[in-house]
């Protein structure tokens, strides 16, 4: 007797997530005190495949090739092309703070460990990573 496939039909499934939000600067609030959140998109697994890919570096040392993932890169990539809100691509939110790109302007909202943290949120809750302590046990070795 085969296993039924009817659980795996569309008004079978719950509904898939596409949103997420992290706080990232406990600076920004609004009229009531409370802290905004920046607003993601989920990516499918096509973005994250191209984004693994495009973060891939490849080194030659002594004719062996090694390949690593330039976590760096991958941050960034991951919190611009998903962040919805706030649009670090608006140009008078730009102009407010001197800056010419939506990479620069992030950089200039968060103070350094914010950003650290909102990448790390960012990549777990995108699928990258499955905690912060896989990426850290990986960067060890």
């Amino acid at each position: 007797m085969g296993k039924s496939l009817n659980y795996f039909f569309p008004d079978k499934a719950e509904k898939k997530a596409e949103k997420f939000e992290v706080v990232a600067s406990k600076r920004f609030k609004d009229e009531e005190g409370n802290y905004i959140p920046w607003s993601f998109r989920l990516f499918s697994a096509k973005e994250i495949n191209d984004i693994q890919k495009a973060s891939v570096r490849t080194t030659n040392t002594n004719g062996k090739i090694q390949a690593s993932t330039d976590m760096d890169y991958l941050k960034i990539r991951a919190i611009l092309e998903s962040l919805e809100y706030p649009n670090l691509k608006d140009e008078e939110l730009q102009n407010a703070y001197d800056v010419m790109s939506d990479r620069e302007l992030l950089e200039v909202l968060l103070e350094g460990r914010e950003l650290e943290r909102l990448g790390s949120r960012v990549l777990t809750q995108q699928g990258f990573i499955d905690d912060i302590n896989e990426m850290i046990g990986e960067a060890k070795n």
